[in-house]
């Protein structure tokens, strides 16, 4: 599931994005960045999104797994992290 679908479903559930937005202790504007991939939302918020959206906790999981499989891969392509061969 991509973020902009985690974020308008949590704010399907709380009424705004402003509040989803207050849920996770961000501004507003950072929900956007978000939503349109300006600025990449951290693993954590993602989690937290699962949880704000209503994902039931396999769907959430499997999530949160293809997010962190994205970071790693995202890393090792840039050179930072990842196992030395």
């Amino acid at each position: 599931m991509q973020v902009q679908t985690l974020i308008e479903r949590a704010a399907a559930k709380y009424g705004t994005q402003t509040a989803v937005a207050e849920a996770v202790g961000v501004r507003p504007h950072r929900m956007s960045e978000w939503k349109t991939g300006t600025v990449p939302c951290p693993i954590e918020i993602q989690a937290e999104l699962c949880e704000l959206a209503g994902l039931p906790e396999p769907e959430a999981k499997d999530h949160i797994y293809r997010a962190v499989r994205a970071l790693a891969k995202a890393r090792r392509a840039n050179g930072v992290g990842g196992l030395k061969s």
